[in-house]
């Protein structure tokens, strides 16, 4: 079984805080961290789904391409990316993400 750890994102929906994403990270089997994230845009009206959004952050961490990071989601990513350094014991998680420019 894959080690797994998530944290949701939080943010203002409709004058309220509540979840609007999630942060992803697992150990695969040869000990590479990954990271991957999901978020829905509250501002369109989408509300935020847990299993959903976990399954899509799981998805986007294994994904070959480069998906990038909302710049909404920089800081809450950096906090939870010093989080799996800790957990996972490992000096340099392996997130396949960019920022958005």
């Amino acid at each position: 079984m894959t080690k797994m750890i998530h944290q949701y994102v939080m943010g203002n929906v409709n004058g309220q805080r509540a979840k609007v994403g999630v942060l992803v990270g697992h150990k695969d089997s040869n000990d590479h961290v990954s990271i991957g994230w999901s978020r829905a845009n509250a501002s369109k009206g989408d509300k935020f789904e847990s299993g959903r959004g976990i399954g899509l952050a799981v998805e986007r961490s294994k994904a070959t391409e480069i998906v990038p990071l909302p710049h909404s989601m920089a800081m809450d990513f950096e906090r939870f990316r010093a989080r799996c350094e800790k957990y996972f014991k490992s000096h340099a998680p392996y997130a396949r993400l960019q920022e958005q420019s």
